[in-house]
């Protein structure tokens, strides 16, 4: 089965435009779609952009919250879990953060979004296993923000392979996230659910880059574990300040990754809890009670 062709890459240097593009021929089911990327939203000096992998073609931007300089700090790493956005949901090693409760919830709120509205779209939960293995990848602070291998995708925490989007923002092209007090991380996906304007359900084609959408739209993933980490200079496509490096990671794998599968099924609306068995394949999902 194909992959869908993706574009990677995007962003400013000295208020020059740069757009690395790199289009996959047909792939097996067991590659990876390098995913999508692209030019995104500046202010100032400043630069965003965001990349997905497992996802159909679509067009980047992301932007996160407001940065500033100081020490490294990163969000997702601890492995903390909660369920359908309740921070008093406690899996593992505590309650989710206000960052990773944001993510959650606006994953739950896009999901129950879409249009045309879907049958039977799964509420995502909160996966402590994926968490820590989204934190691991992004420890790293590559200045080249690269997706991770699929084998670093592969049987975590029960599930066969995980789908991801990445996203980075510069302090003076985050957004701003007045929500989250405690400090706990900047960043945040937007910039892939606004790819929707961009994506035909109907014709399941696409004007622009839409892989980030269609992950995250993707009515069979039922588990999400995000993270976000500062990163000190070099910064992407030569930024030499601070930057937050952010991604998410979803089980399983997006079913809009392989080519004439749309992301979900149109229908009633709404989302519709994972079957209980879920929780017994998958020791790091949580479940609010």
């Amino acid at each position: 089965m194909a992959a869908r062709v993706s574009l990677r890459g995007g962003g400013l240097v000295g208020g020059a435009m740069l757009v690395a593009l790199t289009v996959l021929g047909a792939c097996s089911s067991d590659e990876p779609s390098s995913g999508s990327g692209g030019p995104g939203s500046s202010s100032g000096a400043g630069a965003s952009g965001s990349s997905g992998a497992g996802g159909s073609s679509g067009a980047s931007g992301s932007s996160g919250a407001s940065g500033s300089s100081g020490a490294s700090g990163s969000s997702g790493a601890s492995g903390s879990s909660g369920g359908s956005g309740d921070p008093n949901a406690v899996c593992g090693s505590g309650p989710l953060t206000q960052w990773e409760k944001m993510m959650l919830d606006k994953h739950n709120e896009w999901r129950a979004s879409v249009a045309p509205a879907a049958d039977k779209m799964l509420r995502v939960h909160w996966d402590r296993a994926i968490a820590a293995n989204a934190a691991k990848w992004i420890a790293s602070c590559d200045p080249d923000w690269p997706h991770s291998p699929e084998a670093a995708r592969k049987n975590i925490g029960g599930y066969d392979v995980l789908g991801e989007n990445l996203s980075y923002c510069t302090p003076t092209s985050c957004a701003k996230l007045p929500g989250v007090t405690d400090g706990s991380g900047l960043g945040d996906g937007d910039g892939w659910w606004e790819e929707r304007k961009d994506y035909d359900w109907a014709t399941d084609k696409s004007k622009g880059l839409t892989s980030h959408y269609t992950q995250l739209a993707s009515s069979n993933v039922y588990a999400i574990g995000c993270a976000t980490k500062k990163c000190g200079a070099p910064g992407p496509f030569g930024w030499g300040g601070d930057w937050w490096w952010t991604i998410c990671q979803y089980g399983p794998r997006g079913q809009a990754y392989f080519v004439g599968t749309k992301p979900y099924q149109a229908g009633a609306g709404g989302l519709v809890e994972p079957p209980d068995a879920v929780y017994a394949a998958h020791p790091g999902l949580c479940k609010a009670p």
